[in-house]
């Protein structure tokens, strides 16, 4: 089967669900393409310096934007190219970049089948968010959804957003961001090289990582942690100013900017608790690939990644949850055999990637 993805960036050096799924289904044995941009987002201590256009075998067509304004990205080219590969599914990725949009247009006279997946769950409450989805990516997300042969949710609550503020009647399938478990795994090797380095011997660490951000609300989780007996680490680059007001909320807390991709395994490794208060991150399931117990906020869009265990969830009592497995080992330990299973078994990106053919087949 010829598959080609569709995303506004793609650099298989940062890695996301695009990566991870043209990269598995390569290895299934099918003919996979991205089609993305000739631009890299800017991500705050990440130096990119090359666009690949090959990546283990999956082929990166690289289009010039022609007009951009942050994610909303136009490209020229694209029927060219979609007409050259004559594909038998094209899999957008959120269809408000516009680029993920083009295909829709293209679909009837070219003859392949669209599948559409949606990502975004809620609006950022600012003026220019609700104008941005009401005015520019409600309408092109509505005419792609509408065109598609399967629309597929990474969430539960981005199937309600898709339902709720785009006002799809057509059936949505209902998948889940994941991990590659041959990657995120623990290592007890670098778990003790890092401690070491960090100064930690026998204290409980906690880490929370991911771009570092007001929407995060990280002020909650450091307010938190005061009172208790235990370390915590805020890994990740982000709002600068933020960064800062942060770390004069506690001189007791350990701030590492953005680390490269590969190391993101050893500090899960290093940890032994992780905590994300508020925003949902891909970076909750990596960890708990890693073994890691996690403590999440009681939210339809993340609660199914500890549905069969590796970790529990909060409302108001945040400190309560997180006092609780700091001073109990034994179930710090149940709930990380239970988050590596959990990954496993029902997030793993080879088990994604394998559902996903079956329904492009469907």
């Amino acid at each position: 089967m010829k598959i080609v993805h569709v995303t506004g960036y793609f650099d298989p050096n940062v890695g996301y669900e695009e990566t991870y799924l043209s990269l598995n289904q390569k290895e299934l044995g099918h003919e996979v393409y991205v089609i993305t941009t000739d631009r890299n987002p800017k991500i705050p201590g990440v130096k990119i310096t090359e666009l690949e256009s090959e990546f283990k075998g999956v082929k990166i067509i690289r289009l010039p934007v022609i007009f951009g304004i942050n994610d909303f990205l136009v490209v020229k080219g694209m029927k060219k190219i979609l007409k050259e590969i004559k594909p038998d599914v094209v899999h957008v990725h959120e269809p408000r970049q516009f680029i993920s949009a083009m295909p829709a247009f293209y679909k009837d006279e070219l003859k392949y089948k669209l599948i559409a997946d949606q990502h975004d769950y809620d609006i950022f409450p600012t003026l220019k968010a609700r104008l941005t989805t009401r005015l520019l990516r409600k309408p092109l997300c509505v005419y792609t959804f509408n065109k598609a042969d399967k629309i597929i949710s990474t969430n539960p609550e981005a199937k309600d957003f898709l339902i709720s503020v785009y006002g799809i009647k057509k059936e949505i399938i209902e998948s889940s961001l994941g991990a590659d478990t041959e990657y995120f795994k623990f290592n007890e090797k670098k778990r003790k090289e890092i401690r070491d380095r960090l100064g930690i011997k026998d204290e409980v660490l906690i880490i929370s990582a991911g771009h570092v951000g007001r929407i995060k609300r990280l002020e909650i989780l450091i307010n938190a942690v005061s009172e208790i007996k235990a370390k915590l680490l805020i890994l990740g680059g982000g709002d600068e100013e933020y960064i800062e007001e942060l770390k004069k909320l506690s001189g007791e807390n350990i701030f590492i900017d953005r680390i490269a991709q590969k190391e993101l395994p050893y500090y899960y490794s290093a940890a032994d608790i992780g905590v994300w208060p508020s925003r949902a991150t891909i970076t909750i399931v990596e960890a708990m690939s890693c073994g890691l117990p996690v403590i999440i906020p009681n939210r339809k869009v993340v609660n199914h990644f500890i549905k069969n265990g590796g970790g529990i969830n909060f409302d108001n009592d945040l400190r309560e949850k997180i006092k609780f497995l700091v001073n109990n080992k034994k179930e710090r330990s149940r709930l990380s055999k239970e988050a590596r299973k959990t990954v496993e078994e029902n997030f793993n990106y080879r088990k994604i990637a394998e559902r996903l053919i079956n329904i492009y087949n469907s």
